[in-house]
């Protein structure tokens, strides 16, 4: 469907439904995802998931029953208001405006009303991480960097994520701030818990439940898996580590393909290991597509030769 991306733009998103007919599945990096911006467009305070609640919107509308909504890969750090903003609840400052729907706008936030009626969709939050809100391992600490923000940016989009947490304590009599995988998404996972009432589950466990990966990953020789970046936060439960840990476990070899690496090689669970850059590299944020592909082909050569 036609919805905005994270920087307001026309753009394309797609949800799916599984195979029982009342399942839909959203991944909210279609329509709010860093890879769909230029880098000039990346600034998670000027970003929102407003498209996403657009998508989510049209789901429920179609009678979906349950909505399960991947929160990953995301270049927002607004805490899931945009998303709930196209979703009747309303975000005001002191004049009785609405705010800006950005990270940056959560620092004008005074007062939040929920829609009226009442939700009967049950949605389920598949997030891969098990970092806070806020605070030193929270939405915009460890993640606003990966996404664009310099370091005093960042102290800006946690100041907006404390005043979020409080004013929704206030205003909606929950306090979610500290659930582990609420500050997924740049704290989306937070907004879908608090607004929507959603269940905040491993994402991994769900591919594991849907797909049955363990018994798949048993039936094949080799598994080769990656990421944008391999760094800390991979650790903290993202999907190529845990599936890295699983193959390991049945003794299935695992090769590695990143971006970029930040972390010592002696910390990673990969028999085998690629990286188009070591660094953060200018000329690699800014290639085309076709510079990225051969890259790759030449990277996989290399690893596929042992070289790598």
């Amino acid at each position: 469907m036609r919805t905005s991306d994270a920087a307001g733009r026309r753009c394309d998103a797609v949800w799916g439904r599984l195979g029982d007919g009342r399942t839909a599945v959203l991944d909210l990096a279609s329509a709010s995802g860093l890879a769909g911006l230029p880098p000039n467009l990346r600034n998670p305070g000027e970003t929102s998931t407003f498209g996403t609640g657009l998508v989510l919107k049209r789901i429920i509308a179609s009678g979906a029953k349950v909505i399960i909504v991947g929160l990953g890969g995301s270049a927002t750090n607004d805490g899931g208001v945009g998303l709930a903003s196209a979703l009747g609840w309303q975000f005001l400052d002191r004049t009785g405006g609405t705010i800006p729907l950005t990270g940056r706008g959560l620092l004008q936030l005074h007062r939040i009303i929920p829609p009226p009626g009442r939700q009967t969709v049950r949605v389920v939050a598949a997030a891969d991480v098990d970092n806070p809100l806020y605070g030193p391992d929270g939405a915009a600490c460890q993640f606003g960097p990966q996404k664009g923000a310099t370091p005093r940016s960042v102290a800006v989009l946690d100041s907006g994520l404390r005043r979020l947490a409080r004013i929704a304590r206030r205003d909606t009599g929950t306090d979610l701030a500290d659930v582990p995988g609420a500050g997924a998404a740049g704290g989306c996972g937070f907004g879908l818990l608090t607004f929507l009432g959603a269940e905040l589950r491993p994402g991994f466990d769900l591919l594991c439940r849907y797909t049955a990966l363990d018994e798949l990953v048993g039936r094949h020789d080799l598994v080769v898996t990656g990421e944008g970046c391999f760094d800390r936060t991979s650790l903290a439960g993202k999907g190529p580590y845990r599936l890295a840990c699983l193959a390991r476990k049945a003794r299935v070899p695992v090769w590695g393909v990143f971006g970029r690496i930040d972390l010592p090689r002696a910390e990673m669970p990969f028999e085998r290991i690629l990286a188009l850059s070591e660094k953060e590299d200018a000329s690699l944020q800014s290639a085309t597509a076709s510079t990225h592909a051969r890259r790759l082909e030449r990277g996989a050569f290399r690893l596929a030769s042992g070289q790598a």
